[in-house]
């Protein structure tokens, strides 16, 4: 009897969580790759984060001073917290003759370069699922030079005001605490980059369809 009484299910409830996601389009579907766009992106964090503390060891033994037309990326005389005996070292170890050295930009940038083409790489195969041409990952690589150069920029404003906090915890943590205003520019304007350069691949939507629909006969 309550075989009898139990309501069918519509083809839409016999769905999987990974049918349902396979199928969307329109504004949720923009919702969903935003979604993977940040879990990505969260991973390519943990690569910039590692890469500014490890590239160091090796470019601080660069001390050519950047060249006269990246002067506007750093102010020199509030970089560093010269009244600490470690502003005092940082200073006198990144900046030659009143200009910030290589060694102090690169790794912010190489390391923001990386992540950057990593999360590009993952979003390609598995946010957009794209089989876009190479010219468009060049016209992307400009976009992100661009947007890295502005937030390298303003990681030179808000370093001297982390490392002058009152709380001498936090001073080692600055290059970390940089990411997460720089992470919210470079979050918005190269999803919607990539969303434009990205166009989906019907074959390769259809083969994520074909995965789901797999997974769910297996489940069965």
């Amino acid at each position: 009897m309550a075989d009898e009484t139990k309501l069918e299910q519509t083809p839409e409830e016999k769905l999987t969580m990974g049918q349902k996601l396979a199928g969307l389009s329109g504004i949720l579907l923009t919702l969903w790759q935003l979604v993977k766009f940040m879990g990505i992106g969260g991973a390519g964090g943990v690569i910039q984060g590692i890469l500014q503390y490890v590239f160091p060891v090796f470019f601080d033994r660069l001390t050519t001073p950047l060249p006269n037309w990246l002067d506007f990326l750093y102010q020199e005389e509030t970089l560093f917290d010269t009244a600490t005996t470690a502003g005092a070292a940082d200073a006198a170890k990144y900046i030659v003759d009143g200009t910030v050295t290589w060694g102090y930009m690169l790794p912010f940038f190489l390391a923001n370069i990386a992540a950057n083409i990593f999360c590009y790489i993952m979003n390609k195969k598995y946010t957009f699922k794209s089989s876009a041409p190479r010219w468009h990952f060049v016209l992307y690589f400009v976009i992100m030079v661009l947007t890295i150069v502005f937030v390298t920029w303003l990681q030179g404003i808000l370093y001297p005001y982390i490392i002058r906090a009152p709380w001498e915890w936090i001073h080692p943590l600055a290059r970390l605490i940089l990411l997460i205003p720089c992470g919210i520019i470079q979050t918005i304007v190269f999803f919607i980059a990539q969303k434009l350069l990205l166009p989906p691949d019907p074959e390769l939507v259809e083969e994520g369809k074909a995965k789901a629909d797999a997974r769910a006969a297996a489940k069965e």
